[in-house]
């Protein structure tokens, strides 16, 4: 199976490329700006040089296209709105229109889509982000569903709540806590009642593989179902690193939940573990 991988330099696109590897039958390509760019990519089998945005892209030879290229910061995207919609709009709809019948696509949407709120947010549910991040990806969301019925392609939408491990850059909430707990001698924790759904980057991958092998047609979340406070996130990040010393100071009470039912994708055989580290 013939396999392309939009940012498949970012920290998701690299584990789903050696995960997707693991089957022979499998030819999986990294879409990159500049082969040169990145150290790791003498390790790279089969590269496609391009830019989503370009007209002349090429895609139409891939039986399934993993679209994870995008402007993925909310406040970058706020900053940027005209560089985010081309990429993660624009993009997205070049992607799609440059495939072939019968093809398939897997979307990364995002949690972004839905409002801030105390219920589990199903995907039945009408969207209503809050972001510009998330209007570009529910937009991004309507362009695959409209493409899909007019052009005859496959589709798969996730929508990824918040994903995790020790290893990934800084930028996420874990390890942005763990440096903070190793250097700081008083962490401040905000709203620590606040809540985030919290899935390991393993479990998102593996989705995302079963994805190009089994049926998943619509759209999904992919969470654990499982709301986490602030305060025990902080609480057991500084068990991990053995902070016993460093002091913390609570700052705000204003309390935010993004939170998310995940029986659609469970019933489909997706399984997630209770957070843990490493």
């Amino acid at each position: 199976m013939k396999i392309l991988i939009t940012g498949g330099r970012g920290f998701i696109g690299r584990k789903l490329q050696h995960a997707l590897e693991k089957d022979k039958k499998n030819k999986v390509y990294l879409l990159v700006l500049n082969k040169d760019k990145d150290k790791n990519d003498e390790n790279l089998k089969y590269v496609l040089i391009g830019d989503i945005t370009d007209p002349n892209l090429n895609v139409s030879n891939f039986d399934i296209v993993y679209h994870l290229a995008a402007i993925a910061n909310p406040r970058i995207c706020e900053q940027n709105r005209n560089i985010s919609w081309k990429t993660n709009v624009d993009g997205t709809r070049n992607i799609i229109e440059n495939m072939k019948r019968g093809a398939k696509i897997i979307f990364m949407s995002s949690a972004h889509v839905y409002e801030n709120g105390k219920i589990l947010h199903k995907e039945t549910e009408i969207p209503a982000p809050q972001s510009f991040y998330g209007l570009t990806k529910l937009v991004g969301e309507d362009i695959i569903n409209y493409y899909s019925k007019t052009n005859g392609i496959k589709k798969t939408i996730f929508r990824l709540f918040n994903s995790y491990s020790i290893d990934q850059p800084e930028g996420f909430i874990v390890p942005d806590v763990i440096k903070k707990y190793k250097i700081q001698t008083k962490v401040e924790i905000i709203n620590p009642n606040s809540e985030i759904d919290l899935v390991h980057i393993d479990d998102v991958v593996e989705v995302l593989v079963s994805a190009s092998k089994k049926k998943f047609d619509g759209t999904f979340n992919i969470c654990s179902s499982k709301p986490m406070k602030i305060i025990e996130i902080y609480k057991k990040i500084r068990e991990y690193t053995c902070a016993k010393r460093v002091k913390e100071k609570i700052i705000g009470n204003n309390v935010k939940k993004l939170l998310g039912d995940n029986s659609k994708i469970v019933k489909a055989g997706a399984k997630f573990r209770e957070f843990r580290l490493p």
